[in-house]
């Protein structure tokens, strides 16, 4: 019986020591600081508080740490970065089918009556808003106009269009997590 408490002891602390080697044997340094060499810095000349050791908070530990500080101790990161490092943790954590969340692709119709166009297309109920791209394409020199169509509008007109040119209309469904597949592609002559 003696025996089987003496293996168990041992076992123990084999695990505790194990668990103490793990613990001085890596660099356990906490990223901060005003700015990105005050950082690194301050990583490498830890020895005896972070690096029981001092060997192994090196410049490449040390760099990879205060690169990947997402945290307001790095006070080097501006706001943009921290907003930045954010939308990457939460894509991190976005489902693996976030194409399942981009809008689906529209169907857009369009007459053209009375020197006044209407484009009119389906709403599937998974966009914020509308994106039409129209292409003059009896001026290639011109420029593609992007007209954004704010809300759930389910139409748009325009009158003005130039008298016998012919134009190219599509569009895209638009949302927080990204933007359709281009719709289809209508023709129209302007007369």
């Amino acid at each position: 019986m003696i025996v089987y408490y003496l293996i168990i002891f041992i076992f123990i602390l084999l695990l505790v020591i194990v668990k103490k080697k793990e613990f001085f044997y890596d660099c356990k340094y906490l990223p901060w600081g005003p700015n990105f060499e005050f950082c690194v810095n301050n990583c490498k000349n830890g020895k005896n508080l972070w690096d029981i050791q001092g060997q192994f908070c090196d410049d490449n530990k040390c760099n990879d740490l205060c690169l990947n500080c997402d945290n307001e101790r790095c006070e080097w990161l501006s706001t943009w970065d921290k907003k930045k490092i954010r939308n990457e943790q939460k894509k991190r954590t976005m489902p693996k089918t976030t194409n399942d969340l981009v809008p689906k692709k529209l169907q857009i119709k369009a007459v053209y009556y009375l020197k006044n166009l209407k484009i009119e297309w389906d709403n599937h109920n998974d966009a914020d808003k509308f994106m039409l791209q129209l292409i003059n394409l009896s001026k290639p020199n011109n420029k593609v106009q992007i007209i954004n169509i704010e809300g759930n509008k389910f139409e748009w007109n325009s009158t003005s269009l130039n008298i016998n040119n012919k134009y190219s209309i599509t569009m895209y469904a638009l949302n927080k997590y990204g933007i359709s597949d281009t719709s289809n592609n209508i023709l129209i002559t302007v007369e």
